[in-house]
């Protein structure tokens, strides 16, 4: 696999694969294809070459082939290869499996600093806690914070944080104002994407 030995989700990823001949004669003109059946992994490059390789020889086709990993992959699926080696003749088939990694956002408190209950035409601070459950690191996380109701205004509805890694937890803050004729019940909704 590339640099960090993973399959990240919206990676792009080059692919190592170590053919060995475990035969007593040597071959020639191996066409060697990866294949997998997962509809999150794409195969952009599927096929490498060995000219010959002898006996009990290993043949390591670094970054021969390329994959990339669907955006909506779930969190540690896992993802089963085929590698295919042909002559032309026979042919060999061995299997692997790989994870692909993906973030989860998850609430951990939705609470304001001051531990107060708002009142009608009060401004107020909501701080929101999430932290990142999955297995990759999060990119240009986006939260968004609104109401149905013109009762609740927040001053900033939109909030982008650029990096979460797995396990990292991390606070998003705006202020809000609660109008002085706010019925009881009204309510505000978070999204974290």
């Amino acid at each position: 696999l590339d640099d960090n030995q993973r399959l990240d989700y919206g990676d792009t990823v080059g692919v190592s694969v170590s053919v060995k001949n475990i035969g007593l004669q040597p071959t020639s003109d191996v066409t060697v294809k990866l294949s997998t059946n997962s509809k999150y992994v794409t195969i952009t490059k599927d096929v490498a070459s060995i000219s010959s390789i002898q006996s009990e020889e290993v043949i390591n086709l670094h970054d021969a082939f390329s994959v990339v990993v669907r955006d909506d992959v779930p969190n540690e699926t896992k993802v089963e290869f085929v590698v295919t080696c042909t002559n032309g003749k026979d042919t060999w088939e061995t299997m692997f499996y790989e994870k692909a990694y993906a973030p989860i956002l998850a609430v951990n408190s939705v609470r304001m600093p001051s531990g107060r209950i708002v009142q009608p035409g009060e401004t107020e601070t909501l701080e929101m806690e999430f932290k990142n459950i999955g297995g990759a690191t999060a990119y240009d996380v986006l939260t968004e914070v609104f109401s149905s109701s013109s009762d609740i205004e927040f001053k900033n509805t939109s909030i982008l944080t650029e990096e979460v890694e797995a396990g990292e937890t991390f606070t998003v803050k705006t202020e809000f104002t609660v109008s002085s004729s706010v019925l009881v019940g009204s309510v505000f909704e978070i999204m974290c994407s």
